[in-house]
């Protein structure tokens, strides 16, 4: 008896402190980081270096890391991030995968921050963990946009950590922070936000709330004021190390303002118009002359040329938010048009049906209305859930004048899936089932962890790589690259003309082979644009041949003047090579280590 009784005291006196830890931040944080490590396991052998947009971020990133320069224009709290992460490692694809990681797992663990200020722990969690295994979110395209949710989380959790001046002023200043230093558009959210503020200090001065102290006039004018010039310092600092400034500056951010409302006036254009067949990316000149009779119009041009036109892809964009909406929550949308610009799943009756559970909930929530719960989380936190709508409300114009891709609603997804959870718990809350399950808790986030499968496989094989294949075997030849004279010719040009030669000399893609002349060489082409060195591969010799038969086969079989092969490589599906214009000093031409037929 004495044994057994001394087991049930030791249970009795440690279980409930067991339990505690188990349900504390120390074991909640480690789980949600576990359970998003096993879902992006594996990504580095499995997703390709990005090109795109993100390769022209990575030369303002080196520039930071070589100089401590940087492009103002370009994002500049993300490429100082991601040029500080090549001290660690001078390898580039590896800084590349390096800093994508580390977004997605500090988005994750500040998503859990801000739900445990707003939703009881546990249901914060579940929510952090629907959040952490979409891969809408983790398998975005271009790494800025979940970078520029942080700022904005962090921001959110200054907003809801306590009621006070200093909070409310702190997190204006980083709304600042973020439309200077990350995306230009939350500025629309900085003066919504200090309209809010200064509406609610005025309420607050005629009618003092309860839930916060009586402060005179002139603490919380310097409890905003000194923030922001805190944040502006922070601001001078980045543009006086900045490369580009005043009128470069702003020539370069109308350029990327036409490109960007083009571009996306010219996808919404093709999908109205099945019929035009040309491509949005690179044709979109045609389609705003055509219907604004400008190649690159900026939005007030679009306005006062065409209003018509501008309404019809406002309208267009309208219809796919809600899609838009179910990609952020369900990974997939029942619509048949893709408001993303990547593949993904379409038609789908499960987010139909998610769409109802969401109205469904929604509705039986706000028939609560009247419980201690519904006072608990929506109306004593009137002003937080005010204020955060406002914060993201710079994400209506974006979607409505550009584009409702779901990379530009991150922040939209983090507040509508918080304010789904509150209002499942105004309805269920008061379950006392709830309390018997808080004790399961810690178990059901371990079962959620080991059975939640990664999302890029197990196997041994790998996913397609082209353009981190074409970076490795290139490598090697980077000081041919970053010559003042370098000229570079092959597939993928621009992407590997920045991340081997950081932007010095020239790139030419191969297809601009296939708009030589009739009666030109290869070797005549090579000359006159100066080329010095020269990629090619199976699927690009063959490609070539198609549309200029009987241009590149000759001066491959030849042993041609003035080149030598520096790489090389073959196996049973694929061949490439590699060559440099000879110099004076260069050896003997050797013989072309592959046949070439």
């Amino acid at each position: 008896m004495q044994p057994a009784s001394l087991s049930v005291r030791m249970s009795r006196a440690y279980l409930p402190k067991i339990l505690e830890i188990f349900r504390s931040a120390w074991f909640a944080y480690p789980a949600l980081l576990a359970l998003q490590l096993k879902r992006i396991w594996r990504v580095w052998d499995w997703r390709d270096m990005p090109g795109g947009d993100t390769c022209s971020y990575f030369l303002s990133a080196y520039s930071w890391f070589r100089h401590s320069r940087l492009n103002f224009g370009y994002s500049p709290l993300y490429t100082s991030f991601w040029g500080s992460l090549l001290r660690v490692t001078d390898d580039v694809a590896a800084a590349t995968m390096l800093h994508r990681v580390l977004i997605v797992l500090a988005v994750a663990l500040l998503v859990l921050a801000v739900l445990r200020q707003i939703l009881p722990a546990g249901l914060a969690w579940l929510v952090a963990a629907w959040w952490a295994v979409l891969p809408v979110n983790f398998d975005t395209m271009y790494e800025v946009h979940l970078f520029s949710l942080i700022p904005l989380l962090v921001t959110l959790l200054v907003l809801w950590q306590r009621r006070s001046p200093w909070n409310r002023g702190t997190a204006l200043a980083l709304l600042v922070l973020s439309a200077l230093l990350v995306r230009n558009e939350i500025a629309v959210s900085v003066i919504g936000f200090a309209a809010l503020c200064l509406l609610w200090e005025i309420r607050l001065r005629q009618n003092r709330d309860a839930m916060e102290p009586a402060r005179p006039a002139a603490s919380w004018v310097f409890a905003y004021l000194i923030p922001v010039i805190i944040a502006l310092a922070v601001v001078g600092y980045y543009y006086c190390n900045s490369d580009v400034r005043g009128d470069d500056l702003r020539a370069q951010m109308h350029a990327k303002h036409v490109v960007s409302m083009g571009q996306a006036y010219a996808l919404g254009y093709a999908e109205r118009h099945p019929d035009w067949g040309k491509n949005p990316w690179a044709d979109f000149e045609d389609a705003c002359q055509a219907d604004f009779g400008l190649p690159e119009p900026t939005l007030s041009d679009m306005f006062h040329a065409n209003p018509r036109a501008l309404a019809s892809h406002v309208l267009w964009n309208l219809r796919l938010i809600h899609h838009s909406i179910q990609l952020l929550l369900f990974n997939r949308s029942g619509g048949a048009v893709n408001p993303d610009v990547v593949e993904m799943p379409l038609k789908s009756r499960a987010a139909v049906a998610g769409s109802v559970g969401v109205l469904l909930l929604t509705g039986l929530a706000f028939l609560r209305r009247k419980t201690e719960l519904w006072r608990q989380v929506f109306r004593d936190r009137g002003f937080e859930w005010l204020a955060s709508a406002v914060m993201v409300a710079f994400t209506v114009p974006v979607a409505l004048l550009v584009r409702p891709r779901p990379a530009y609603l991150f922040s939209v997804s983090v507040l509508l899936m918080a304010f789904l959870a509150a209002c499942a718990w105004v309805i269920a809350g008061h379950w006392p089932i709830w309390r018997r399950l808080r004790v399961l808790m810690p178990a059901g986030m371990l079962a959620l962890i080991c059975l939640v499968p990664g999302a890029y496989g197990n196997s041994k094989h790998h996913g397609a790589q082209p353009l981190l294949t074409m970076y490795e075997r290139l490598k090697p030849f980077q000081k041919d690259f970053v010559a003042k004279d370098a000229v570079y010719l092959g597939a993928r040009a621009v992407e590997l003309h920045n991340y081997l030669g950081y932007g010095s000399g020239r790139a030419i893609d191969l297809q601009e082979l296939t708009a030589m002349p009739a009666g030109q060489t290869v070797a005549d082409f090579l000359d006159r644009e100066r080329v010095t060195l020269l990629y090619l591969d199976r699927e690009w010799v063959e490609r070539l041949e198609a549309q200029q038969p009987g241009t590149i086969r000759p001066f491959l079989s030849a042993a041609s003047d003035g080149w030598r092969v520096v790489g090389a490589g073959q196996s049973k599906t694929d061949w490439w090579l590699v060559l440099a214009r000879r110099t004076p000093a260069s050896e003997t031409r050797p013989e072309l280590p592959l046949q070439v037929r």
